[in-house]
């Protein structure tokens, strides 16, 4: 014989404060779609970026035939910067779209998805990110000396000239 559950009656009061909260919650809730043109701004930036790759890549190209090794060092940096950032905005579209949004489940059962995708939590994120922003800046600090040791040979062959 199963026993009957009786579910405690609700009290005024409690109808009363779930009539606030859920209506409050829902909105909450819906609220993480205000971040979905963000990361459609992301992916527009991705865009330009490619531009950028693009157009510093035929510069190296039309440099490499003349240029020393310092020259080519600080194009191909430029060019691994700009791949870089690239990485991190994908990261950033990727992981925080699923984390804060929605899942995409167009890419479920892609064999194209990347592995982290839809397991990288918050720390995972951030984590990704503080990698990817150590990289970056120990290329651009690598990009700044061989500017720094190209404007001195400049500098230095001027001052011989004279």
């Amino acid at each position: 014989m199963a026993k009957k559950v009786v579910q405690p009656e609700k009290n005024n009061n409690y109808k009363t404060i779930e009539a606030i909260t859920q209506p409050m919650e829902r909105a909450i809730f819906a609220a993480r779609w205000i971040l979905a043109p963000f990361y459609i701004g992301l992916i527009l930036t991705l865009i330009l970026l490619l531009i950028k790759f693009v157009q510093q890549f035929v510069d190296f190209v039309w440099i490499i035939w003349g240029a020393d090794f310092k020259d080519t060092e600080l194009a191909l940096l430029s060019l691994l910067d700009l791949a870089l950032l690239g990485n991190l905005v994908l990261i950033v579209v990727f992981a925080g779209y699923e984390n804060f949004v929605s899942k995409i489940e167009s890419a479920e059962n892609s064999v194209d998805r990347p592995e982290w995708m839809g397991r990288a939590d918050f720390s995972g994120l951030k984590l990704k990110l503080i990698g990817s922003l150590v990289t970056i800046s120990g290329l651009l600090f690598a990009v700044k000396d061989a500017i720094a040791a190209r404007t001195d040979r400049i500098v230095s062959e001027s001052r011989t000239e004279k």
